[in-house]
Parts: C-alpha cells; structure tokens; sequence
C-alpha cells in the first residue's frame, strides 16, 4: 500500500509541475528575449520548435506502428480462437509505447491466457510463435524504418556500435547511440 501511495503522490507531482509549465509556455517566450538577448533567444526558440516538431512527428509515428501492432494481435488472437482477441490488440497497442520492452511484455498475456484456454500445448506454442513474430517483423524491420524516415535518422549508426561492440568485448550499447 505504501508503494502505491508513493507511485501516486510522484504521478500528482508529476501532473502539477507539467500544468505549471504549460501555463508558463506563452509567458517564457516573451521573457526569453529580455533574459538571453533578442539573438540568442531566437536561436533558442527555434530549436525549441523544431524539438517540438520532431517530438510531435516521432509521437505519431509511433502511434501508427502501435495501431498497426494492436491490429494484427487482434487479428490473429482472432484466427487463433483466442477469447478476448481485442483485449490482446488492446495490450499490444498500449505496450507498445514503452521503449525496449513493452513489445516483450506484450506477447506474454497471450500465450499464458491461451495456455489456460486450451488443453494442448500445440495452440499455446502457435499463439507464442505469431505474437513473437508480429512483435519481433514490427519493431525491428518496419519500425526503425518509419521512425529514420520521419527524424531524417538512418538506422545503420544504431546498428554498427552492437555488431562492433560484440566482437571486440566491449558493451553492446554505448551511450552516444541513443540520445
């Protein structure tokens, strides 16, 4: 109990602080100027903007690739004879969202629930193989692709650390690759 309290105390803290910013956002702008120069201000706001752009057009992408996502989970948690097919595209959608391991997590639900539901382990491996194979084409084939697209990034930088990393010892992952 104590560990909700304090999930919900830090979502209501969270909450405040961003309403605060937003209705601070029209005031910064025409304060920005008296506070770094006419110049730097400028420069400053414009890269603001374009973050907020890249942000925005990331954002949609991403939803794209969730509703794409949650659209063939429904479809072959349907053809599956899953119960509860849109429950499960509903999931993957939502799941969808948390970088690196939501797809993981996503495809779990499924296969337990379809472990449940029928009797013999052949439709359970089935629904593990399509959940894996839908999460694993999406976001590692399709989404790097939309997403370089939309930020103007191409995917080949993120790949060469963890090929080069590997063979040499080192971390997979430097921390320049993800920003």
């Amino acid at each position: 109990m104590l560990r909700i309290n304090a999930i919900m105390g830090f979502v209501a803290l969270t909450l405040i602080f961003l309403i605060l910013g937003l209705l601070e956002a029209s005031a910064f702008q025409h304060r920005l100027p008296h506070a770094l120069g006419a110049d730097a201000a400028d420069r400053l706001l414009r890269a603001f903007h374009i973050l907020g752009w890249k942000f925005r057009r990331y954002m949609l992408v991403r939803t794209a690739v969730s509703v794409l996502t949650g659209l063939l989970t429904w479809l072959f948690a349907l053809m599956a004879g899953l119960d509860f097919a849109i429950t499960w595209g509903i999931l993957a959608f939502a799941l969808n969202y948390i970088p690196f391991i939501g797809s993981i997590l996503a495809v779990f639900p499924p296969v337990l629930f379809a472990i449940v539901q029928f009797e013999s382990w052949q439709t359970p491996a089935l629904v593990l193989l399509g959940m894996t194979l839908i999460q694993f084409s999406i976001g590692n084939l399709l989404d790097p692709r939309l997403e370089g697209r939309a930020l103007a990034v191409s995917p080949s930088p993120s790949f060469f650390p963890f090929s080069s990393g590997e063979c040499c010892g080192a971390s997979p992952a430097p921390s320049w690759v993800f920003p």
